[in-house]
C-alpha cells in the first residue's frame, strides 16, 4: 500500500515519525526520485534494525535520525531542527511513538509539532488509527482535507481485532482507483473509520 501510494501521489520531501519496514520503501523512492527524506526514531533497537536493512539493500542509513523521548514526546530541539531542513515536508507517516511505555502521539508538544507538518502535506499516512486517542487527532487536520480523502485499512498482527492505518490524501480519487487494482480493500471517510475503532 505505501509503494502504491507513493507512486500515485509522487512526494517532494517524505518525513516519517517511526522508523521501520517502510522506511525502506521511503529511501529507496528517496533514492530514485533525488529527493529529501528523515525518519525519526525513539528506540535504538530498531534504528539499529532499520539501518542494517538499509545497508544490505545499498541505501543511505542518513536518513534515519534517532531522537530521544523526553517528557511525553520526542526531544522537540532535535525535531524542529529536523523540521527546518525543508520549507515543507510533503509526505508525512506518522508510526511513533509506539505507545509501549515512554512518549504519546496525543501530547500537547506533539499536536503543536504535528501542526507546523500537515498544513503543508498533500498526503498524510496515520497508523495504529484504531486507537481512540490516535483516531480522534484525524478530526483535527487542516489543510483542506475533505471526507471522501480519508481512506481507512485494516491489517493483522495476531491480536482478536486488527490494526487500522490510514491514507488522507489531496489525490484520494486516483488512489482509490489504483488500490481496487490492486485488489486491497479499504473504507472510505473518517464516519466509517470510525467503525474500526476498538482501542482506547
Amino acid at each position: 500500500m505505501i509503494q502504491a501510494t507513493l507512486q500515485i501521489v509522487k512526494p517532494l520531501s517524505i518525513l516519517e515519525i517511526g522508523s521501520g519496514k517502510s522506511s525502506r520503501y521511503f529511501a529507496e523512492y528517496a533514492k530514485e526520485k533525488k529527493v529529501k527524506f528523515r525518519s525519526v526514531e525513539e528506540n535504538q533497537e530498531w534504528v539499529s534494525r532499520v539501518n542494517l536493512d538499509l545497508e544490505m539493500s545499498q541505501l543511505s542509513t542518513s536518513h534515519i535520525i534517532p531522537v530521544p523521548i523526553v517528557g511525553d514526546w520526542f526531544e522537540i530541539h532535535s525535531m524542529n531542527d529536523i523540521l527546518n531542513e525543508s520549507s515543507f515536508w510533503d509526505f508525512l507517516m506518522v508510526d511513533a511513538p509506539s505507545g509501549s511505555g515512554l512518549g504519546k502521539r496525543s501530547s500537547k508538544e506533539a499536536s503543536k509539532w504535528l501542526l507546523r507538518v500537515v498544513t503543508s502535506a498533500s498526503t498524510i499516512v496515520i497508523d495504529d488509527v484504531h486507537r481512540r486517542h490516535n483516531f480522534e487527532h484525524l478530526k483535527e487536520l487542516p489543510g483542506g482535507f475533505k471526507e471522501k480523502d480519508f481512506l481507512f485499512f485494516t491489517y493483522d498482527i495476531g491480536n482478536q481485532l486488527p490494526n487500522s492505518i490510514v491514507v488522507v490524501s489531496k489525490t484520494s480519487k486516483e488512489l482509490k482507483k489504483v488500490f481496487k487494482a490492486l485488489n486491497l480493500e479499504f473504507v472510505s471517510g473518517l464516519r466509517r473509520g470510525e467503525e474500526l475503532v476498538h482501542e482506547i
